[in-house]
């Protein structure tokens, strides 16, 4: 909801140059699903969008809100997790992440390699 309200007070250009900022960051095909969840749950004109909605992406998004609430507070998928630890935890979260190939294939195939550095930089930096 807060994405709406800064939609709306931001001019033309800001959205231009926030839309330009989001693909150089490689989040372009992401604002185009957080566009057609404020569309379709808000009602945001189309003259505030960042970029045309993403249907397919929109909708995904928009079931994986409703199910998984509050940063996946509530999501029932993965209550199984909650009592697993080591590899077996790492290994159901990596089983997650494979279903979510087609439509992410770069963050999947980076996700493993992530995971390690950051436990490594964790363990260096006492964080664990």
């Amino acid at each position: 909801m807060d994405y709406y309200f800064t939609l709306v007070r931001m001019g033309p250009s800001e959205r231009t140059e926030a839309f330009k900022t989001l693909r150089w960051m490689g989040l372009g095909r992401f604002t185009g699903a957080v566009m057609y969840v404020l569309g379709d749950c808000f009602g945001l004109d189309s003259q505030y969008m960042l970029c045309a909605p993403d249907t397919r992406l929109g909708t995904f998004l928009l079931d994986e809100i409703q199910q998984a609430g509050n940063f996946g507070k509530y999501d029932s998928r993965i209550e199984t997790l909650r009592h697993k630890t080591g590899i077996s935890l790492g290994l159901l979260k990596l089983k997650r992440l494979a279903s979510l190939f087609a439509l992410c294939p770069s963050e999947v195939l980076w996700a493993p390699i992530w995971k390690v550095w950051h436990w490594g930089w964790r363990k260096w930096k006492g964080y664990m």
